[in-house]
């Protein structure tokens, strides 16, 4: 384990919202940094944005975003770590507009986690709709106004991924899947 995780799970580590996935221009968490940025230059808070996973856009963002020091690059976690991180996170955030399905929201939601997502990608946009298990923003001002709203209220935090939660179990579990194939094989 990270020191950073060894701090979150002792308790003395700020609050923080995750992200998880390739650092590359089409997952988007250059934009993820810049309105993460913004929001941390309008309101003083303690939250920290943490990004894992590898790519070329890791330098980009360091440079310049790291004089904030609140953006956190981990680099690549192994499964246990990413567990550990979505345990501990107040949000999972996916800005990508090019997700055809996006695993770590379900991994998220199964861990009653909610979700920020770009509205404008259809795939995602969907199952945060779908499930009422996140929030849809389309610019800084909406993903701001998402994060403060989730920081600042748990019981909201806690409704949003119990129903994240439902949704994957009622919806991708073994016995979901296997149910809905049977169902396509006798409607042939």
């Amino acid at each position: 384990m990270k020191p950073v995780e060894r701090e979150r799970h002792a308790g003395s580590c700020p609050p923080y919202i995750l992200y998880l996935g390739r650092l590359s221009r089409s997952k988007r968490p250059d934009l993820l940094a810049e309105w993460f940025a913004s929001l941390k230059e309008e309101r003083e808070t303690e939250l920290q944005l943490r990004l894992c996973g590898q790519g070329k856009l890791g330098s980009e963002i360091d440079r310049r975003f790291g004089h904030l020091g609140a953006i956190c690059r981990l680099g690549f976690v192994d499964e246990d770590e990413k567990r550990k991180l979505i345990e501990g996170c107040l949000a999972l955030v996916n800005l990508s507009s090019n997700e055809s399905f996006s695993l770590v929201i379900m991994e998220a939601w199964l861990q009653r986690k909610p979700v920020i997502v770009n509205s404008n990608c259809a795939a995602t946009h969907y199952h945060v709709t779908k499930s009422g298990g996140g929030i849809c923003v389309a610019n800084r001002n909406q993903f701001s106004q998402a994060v403060v709203r989730l920081q600042s209220d748990w019981k909201l935090r806690e409704k949003l991924g119990q129903r994240g939660r439902k949704y994957v179990t009622d919806n991708f579990s073994r016995d979901a899947v296997m149910t809905r194939m049977l169902q396509m094989f006798r409607d042939m």
